[in-house]
This record gives structure tokens, C-alpha cells and sequence, in this order.
């Protein structure tokens, strides 16, 4: 067997412009569009199959009719009243108990960007223009490339976002048990208040997506609710396309912790919830932290809590951390205590028993202060609301002079 072909050499960043003739291949999947080499400073496009094994570019898959294997793309797009990422004939020799419509990646949120290209925009014209703009890998290691100039760092336009910062602290609720809105917060943290967000219609409460800093690029995985096995293989994905790419990651914290319960683990939640551990702890691109409300259990460890070495971690004032809440870590215990003197034949009084629920969670509320954990260096510090984006800013300036590892993330558990 002849060996592989080596990799691409690094490229710099750059945008391209390339049309597709839709007349080519009238239905079924058109093309990964993967751009592979600059040569004499031309673009050559390369129709390669779907895997990024020797190239390891983005793939940006065009569904017009139907399709096998579009879940191995990087993105998908699918063309609004006619994809259908299936294939009719096999569903109706091998399927008596499904048809077409049951089988179909709108249903299960397989796009990234379903019905993204209207279909008159096809028939009306025989090539369509899709615009790349693209952030290479991280280089090879060793040796390091060195820093890039500071005239290179930001890659875009810094734009202040469409509502102001010093909003901020006004969405934090008063209850740290009341949820937080995590899409109001990333208005007023992004540029432009822009958020190209990844697969928004599966796995909803992890938000994620692409956006911009003070100009810097950046991958945003932000909590919006407790991380169900499908916000877990969600997340995973997003982090891994991140690495492959070198965009820096952003987690924004507001977790309780997976979901629990019988449906939860006959679902596998915890095969689902290691792949998002998993991602965060061997991810080489430079991670950055902040924890906008609650961290409690496995989600401190999926949202890249400290032990996941984040090259900064800062929390609100309003922060709240620990391996679970005051009133959980009480009631978890006193049970645990109850049952023990029930089982001795010394029964606990209903004061004693009392007494032991307000010492454990005064305890608990208390070392899950932000003040506690910054005292003894959990954290990098504790930062206004309204200074979010500028500290973040700093932080990317910083990590984009430091050279990046390419990210080896093992074996998921499929």
C-alpha cells in the first residue's frame, strides 16, 4: 500500500469566492468544497470525497436532492424545500416501517444551516456563489512557528455590539437559582452582536458558534440549560472543528450539570457527556473561561472548568461554583446520616436533623462564593459584567502571540 500523502503545508488566512454549477449533478450531493493548495497564486479547487483525512480544511456540503453521507462535512447546508439527505430507493427495499419523510435530516437537525440556500436561487440560475472565509489549523509542533505580528493578530474589523455592555449586570436575576438569558448576554459581548451559530435547532441548550472579539475570532460555547446527551455530541463536534481550524474557544458558564434520570442514562448520557469532556480536556487551542452564573458537578468539567487548564478563568460576582448546591449537598447527606442511625437503632431527631441541614448548606453557600474561590486561586480574578468583553479582548491579543500544539483528542466512546 503506497503511504499517505502528507499533509497540507500551513496556509495563511484568506477569503474566496467560488461558484458551484448546480447543472453538473442536478440532484444528490454536489461536492465537499475543500481548498486544498495556492498555487502561483491561483485557487485550486479540489471535489474531494468527505473526509478531511490529508487535508484537513473545512467542508461545506450543498444538499440539493438526495444524499448517503452528508454527516461527515464539517457544515451542511441544505436547500430549503428539496434536500433530502437519504436515499428513496434503500429506505423502500430495506425499511417497510419508515418512509421518506421519516427519514430525513431536518428531523434530525443533521444541518448546520438547514434551508440556507433558497431554492429558487438554484433554478433561477446555473452556478451559485458561496463565500469562504477561513482560519487555518494550528502549525505543526515541534518547532513552533513564531508569533505572528501584531498587525495580523485581529482578523477582522473590531465593531462594538448593537447594545451596551454596561447592560450586562442587569440580566443577571437576582435568584441565583432563576435561569440566565445567555442570548441577550452574547448581544452585548460580540461584534455586531453577530453569532454564526452551529446546528441551532439540535441540542439547544448549548449554544455554540462563530464569532468576533475586538475583531479577534472565536469559538462561542455558552450554557442555555442543563447539557442533555445531544448539547454533549453537539459540543464535541463544535470543539472539534475549533482545533482543526485554530480558532480560539470561549465558555460561558451558567450550568447545573448533565441531565439525570432514567430516560437520561438509557440515553447515554454519560457516553455522551464523556465525548464533550473528552474534547475540552485534550483541546490545544487557547481556551478561555468565564463563569457568567452557576458551576456545579460534571458541568464544571464539560464547560472547561480549571482542571481543564483554560489559559484564563474569571468569574462574575454573581458566580456561584462547587460539586453541587448548598440545599443538594444537605439533603444528600442528612439522608446518608439518617440512614445510618436508622440502621443502628438510633433514629435522628427531627432537630438534630435540622441542625445538620443549615451547618452543611451555610457550608456549602458559602465556599461556592466567587470571594472564596478566587482567595485561593481558582480562578484568574473576579470581573464586572460590563468588563467582559474588554478583559476577553486582552486575553485573545495575548493568546494569539503564543503558539498552538496540534490537538490529539483520542478515542470518543461512539
Amino acid at each position: 500500500m503506497p503511504p499517505c500523502p502528507p499533509p497540507s503545508p500551513l496556509r495563511p488566512p484568506f477569503s474566496a469566492t467560488v461558484s458551484v454549477d448546480f447543472t453538473v449533478s442536478p440532484v444528490g450531493i454536489l461536492a465537499a468544497l475543500q481548498v486544498a493548495e495556492v498555487i502561483d497564486d491561483d485557487l485550486m479547487m479540489v471535489l474531494a470525497s468527505l473526509t478531511t483525512d490529508y487535508f484537513n480544511w473545512p467542508e461545506d456540503v450543498v444538499v440539493t436532492g438526495e444524499s448517503l453521507e452528508p454527516g461527515v462535512a464539517d457544515t451542511l447546508r441544505l436547500v430549503a424545500t428539496t434536500a433530502n439527505p437519504s436515499s428513496t430507493a434503500i429506505i423502500q427495499q430495506n425499511m417497510t416501517d419508515l418512509t421518506v419523510e421519516d427519514i430525513n435530516a431536518l428531523i434530525s437537525r443533521l444541518p448546520t444551516f438547514p434551508g440556507s440556500i433558497s431554492a429558487t436561487s438554484i433554478s433561477s440560475a446555473p452556478t451559485v456563489t458561496i463565500h469562504y472565509s477561513y482560519v487555518p489549523r494550528s502549525p505543526p509542533s515541534p518547532p513552533l512557528l513564531p508569533p505572528p505580528p501584531p498587525s495580523s493578530l485581529a482578523q477582522a474589523t473590531p465593531e462594538p455590539p448593537l447594545y451596551s455592555a454596561s447592560e450586562l449586570g442587569g440580566l443577571v436575576p437576582t435568584d441565583p437559582r432563576q435561569p440566565m438569558p445567555m442570548r441577550p448576554l452574547l448581544a452585548r459581548l460580540l461584534d455586531g452582536s453577530r453569532l454564526r451559530e452551529f446546528k441551532p435547532g439540535y441540542g439547544a441548550s448549548l449554544i455554540c458558534g462563530f464569532a468576533n472579539i475586538e475583531g479577534f475570532s472565536v469559538g462561542v460555547v455558552a450554557n442555555d440549560g442543563v447539557l442533555f446527551a445531544e448539547s454533549a455530541v453537539k459540543g464535541a463536534h463544535f470543539v472539534q472543528l475549533c482545533c482543526q481550524r485554530g480558532v480560539p474557544l470561549l465558555f460561558l458558564q451558567n450550568i447545573t450539570g448533565f441531565m439525570v434520570g432514567k430516560d437520561a442514562e438509557h440515553g447515554g448520557i454519560a457516553k455522551h457527556g464523556a465525548k464533550l469532556v473528552n474534547a475540552v480536556a485534550t483541546a490545544n487551542v487557547p481556551k478561555l473561561t468565564v463563569v457568567v452564573g452557576g458551576s456545579f458537578g460534571a458541568g464544571n468539567y464539560g464547560m472547561c472548568g480549571r482542571a481543564f487548564s483554560p489559559r484564563m478563568m474569571w468569574m462574575w460576582p454573581n458566580a456561584r461554583i462547587g460539586v453541587m448546591g448548598g440545599a443538594q449537598a444537605a439533603g444528600v447527606l442528612t439522608q446518608i446520616k439518617q440512614a445510618q442511625r436508622a440502621k443502628a437503632g438510633t433514629p435522628m431527631p427531627e432537630t438534630e436533623d435540622a441542625a445538620m441541614t443549615e451547618k452543611i448548606q451555610g457550608t456549602f453557600d458559602a465556599e461556592a462564593q466567587p470571594y472564596y474561590a478566587t482567595a485561593r486561586l481558582w480562578d484568574d480574578g473576579i470581573i464586572e459584567p460590563a468588563q467582559t468583553r474588554a478583559v476577553v479582548s486582552i486575553a485573545l491579543a495575548a493568546a494569539a502571540h503564543a503558539p498552538v500544539a496540534p490537538t490529539d483528542f483520542g478515542v470518543f466512546r461512539m
